[in-house]
């Protein structure tokens, strides 16, 4: 690359792509410290909370994976790389992700000045440099931080590869376009086109067949990254899928009846919250089994074209309505919202550029360009590209990849208005300005009456953050600023009710799921957790009814099941909830780790200790803590409350269940070795240590017993059992002093925990 600049740039353009780069980088790097100081950094969400848990399985040794793509791997598995390589980082990753953007300004200067010349490479580099928007996204764990560089580089090598169309030059030219389809399968009809191109540029009058070799060489080439992806889901799922199965479902969020043109809403109760199960459910009801991952993409496509011809004005008004935010200066937010992170950057707030003026401009350079016979190619991609996008629905970073390449037409359009000016043809600079103005008209107008942001959606978006980091308090405060009454935003008080939980603030909590149910009918997840709490709070009556309604909303997710058959267990209903749990897991048989361990604690609670021993086997044989991710919900905080916060720290309490079962046999070797394993998986799991430290008791080992019930005290003090035993092993050491003092602190905890009362006016007795 050094020896190319040396023989290919003057010592002014030399000095300028310095220059360039530099300002890119230290913007860049300018904003990383900026959103270091924010929760933006750390508490990933959506998207990019699904490709760090991707990435972190992929480095943690699951390479090959469990399921078919969802998503397009290639982003993930760089990702990946990145964690492998410099550990779980939340910096290297997106530092790496700004010099690839920086290093594609490089390209883009070289593109630009092949099309059109220095001036406009220049023009199109400081506009690329300091383009607030793709500063904003290159930020984030997204694909498009390595999409667009890819992007560039593709185009830079095709118009240079056109003088010398070699297999060599062609054949690279179909690895990078592969390397862009295992990253956005939405290019794949483009792959095709440009085959087609490639055929017709390169074909000799007189040889016939000499466009065909080109043409084939690219393809294959293309082939090359794409092929692999495609065995590989056929060897996890026994199921054709060319790269990610995600084309249906997107297409129908796009197209259906409630589309608003940018959303991922699903119609029903699953509105935003949508996952796996809520794709793969209805086509399981409609087949009558588990559907493969081809038919559930089939599927949503299959729909969304039911709605186009059930109805093509609807279709056709909504296509328009897409067109028109893509083409709009709007920031349509997705995966976060540029507005409310430009709140809290300098950086972002005081560049100046952005859609507003490049749109106009670069739109006005498309028709220049078309003109002039100049970067025909990257048209047709611009058309195509927005045709495709606005066939699904309309996002700010869906509308970056065209970025780059209308910075150089914007380039070419004021190049060409400054020769205007120089040579004074008014005339020209009338009808262009008119022109222009008409654009600029267009792109900043706001028809559809969409908000760029607003304080309440941002308070949302911000007590969120909160709510992930754990400051459930500080939470609360940016919910209890957003007035409800006036406008409600789905899940405000669903999660404020979620913080108000993991305080133990449980009526308040209740109060808060009541609203949100109240507000939105079709809030599953308020009913389950006014199930949940309801049963906690020993009414079991409630709890079921609030868990009945919540099936009849979603009668294949499982939490709701798992609440009334626990309340139906407090009610004295073993055997009712027993088969409640039996009849879903046999409607549904898919790993259901969460609602088997249940089972098995109702199974323990009806005396049936084989069969629930068998049941937490059966869980151990299957749960792999490094699985591959699946596509579910982000919010759903109480849920992972409800495991412990993680798989891993889940298969420690299926551990230190299978201890307790051997303790009931009065195997306490037995119960040691599994109580040491939920330890090892989960070393500050104070219940485990406490039932390890008894067993080591009963097993005379009272050296190593006194040592684990501390630890456990430690971890655990307000075990009053724990105290208990612990104040026991002391007697047996004939340590009185300390068994009274842990007896009384036993008391202090439960005063009317009998068995220390009786030990304490046993020892009163004896003084």
């Amino acid at each position: 690359m050094i020896k190319y600049l040396k023989d290919h740039t003057s010592r002014n353009e030399r000095w300028y792509l310095l220059l360039v780069l530099v300002i890119a980088l230290t913007l860049r790097i300018g904003y990383l410290i900026e959103m270091k100081q924010t929760l933006f950094l750390t508490q990933l969400r959506l998207d990019e909370l699904f490709h760090r848990n991707w990435a972190l399985s992929i480095a943690n040794g699951n390479i090959f994976g469990d399921v078919i793509f969802f998503r397009a791997p290639l982003y993930a598995y760089w990702l990946g790389l990145n964690f492998a390589i410099f550990g779980y980082d939340i910096i290297i990753p997106r530092i790496i992700q700004h010099i690839l953007g920086t290093i594609s300004i490089l390209f883009l200067y070289f593109l630009a000045r092949k099309l059109f010349g220095k001036k406009t490479a220049v023009i199109a580099t400081l506009i690329l440099a300091t383009y607030p928007p793709l500063i904003y996204i290159e930020n984030k764990l997204l694909f498009e931080s390595i999409l667009i560089p890819l992007l560039i580089i593709f185009f830079t090598l095709w118009y240079y590869f056109k003088e010398n169309p070699r297999p060599l030059p062609i054949f690279i030219l179909g690895m990078v376009a592969g390397l862009i389809c295992i990253t956005r399968p939405l290019f794949l009809p483009l792959l095709l086109i440009f085959a087609i191109i490639i055929f017709f540029t390169f074909k000799e009058q007189q040889k016939k067949r000499s466009g065909l070799y080109p043409a084939s060489i690219f393809l294959i080439a293309a082939l090359l990254p794409i092929a692999p992806v495609t065995i590989r889901n056929y060897l996890a799922g026994g199921n054709f899928v060319l790269i990610a199965s995600q084309g249906g479902i997107n297409f129908y969020l796009g197209n259906n009846p409630s589309a608003d043109g940018f959303s991922a809403t699903l119609p029903g109760p699953s509105g935003n919250r949508w996952g796996n199960i809520d794709m793969e459910q209805p086509v399981a009801e409609l087949l009558g089994r588990k559907p493969t991952a081809s038919e559930i993409d089939n599927y949503w496509r299959s729909k969304a074209f039911e709605f186009i011809i059930n109805s093509p004005a609807g279709f056709l008004t909504l296509l328009g309505k897409k067109l028109y935010y893509f083409l709009n200066s709007i920031e349509i937010p997705n995966n976060g919202s540029f507005y409310l992170y430009e709140k809290f950057s300098k950086i972002l707030t005081y560049l100046p550029l952005g859609f507003w003026i490049l749109g106009p401009l670069g739109l006005f350079g498309l028709w220049l360009g078309w003109t002039e016979k100049k970067g025909v190619e990257i048209i047709i991609f611009i058309i195509l590209y927005t045709i495709l996008i606005v066939l699904f629905f309309v996002c700010d970073r869906f509308r970056l990849p065209v970025i780059p390449f209308l910075a150089i037409y914007a380039g070419r359009a004021v190049e060409r208005i400054y020769d205007l000016f120089k040579n004074r043809l008014q005339n020209k600079l009338i009808r262009w300005g008119i022109s222009l103005t008409i654009l600029f008209v267009i792109v900043n107008s706001n028809i559809t009456g969409f908000q760029k942001g607003n304080i309440a959606s941002d308070n949302f978006a911000i007590g969120n953050l909160e709510l992930a980091a754990g400051n459930y308090k500080n939470a609360i405060a940016y919910y209890e600023k957003i007035p409800t009454d006036k406008i409600a935003i789905q899940d405000v008080h669903l999660n404020w009710g979620t913080a108000e939980w993991r305080l133990g603030n449980y009526d308040k909590a209740i109060q808060q799921f009541h609203k949100e149910y109240s507000l939105f009918p079709e809030s599953y997840d308020a009913l389950a957790n006014l199930a949940h709490l309801y049963t906690i709070k020993g009414k079991p009556e409630e709890a079921i009814w609030y868990s009945q309604r919540a099936i009849r909303l979603k009668p294949y997710s499982p939490i709701a099941y798992v609440d009334l058959a626990i309340a139906l267990t407090d009610l004295g209903h073993f055997d009712r909830a027993e088969s409640t749990l039996l009849s879903y897991l046999q409607m549904y048989p898919e790993d259901r780790f969460y609602e088997e361990s249940v089972l098995a604690g109702i199974q323990i609670m009806q005396n049936k200790i084989e069969t629930a021993e068998n049941t937490y086997r059966s869980i151990l044989s299957r749960l792999r803590i490094n699985r591959q991710p699946i596509y579910e919900p982000e919010y759903q905080y109480s849920s992972e409350y409800r495991i412990g916060g993680s798989w891993k720290i889940f298969q420690a309490n299926i551990y230190y269940s299978l201890g307790h079962i051997f303790v009931k046999r009065q195997n306490q070797d037995s119960a040691i070795a599994y109580f040491k394993k939920a330890i090892e998986l989960h070393p500050r799991f104070g219940d485990a240590w406490i039932d390890l430290g008894t067993s080591q008791y009963f097993t005379g080992d009272l050296v190593t017993a006194d040592s684990s019930l501390r630890t456990g005290l430690r971890f655990q003090p307000e075990n009053y059992r724990g105290w208990y035993n612990y104040g026991i092993l002391m007697l047996e050491k004939n340590n009185v002093a300390e068994a009274e003092l842990a007896f009384r602190r036993a008391i202090s905890i439960n005063p009317d925990f009998l068995p220390a009362l009786k030990e304490l006016s046993e020892l009163k007795d004896k003084k």
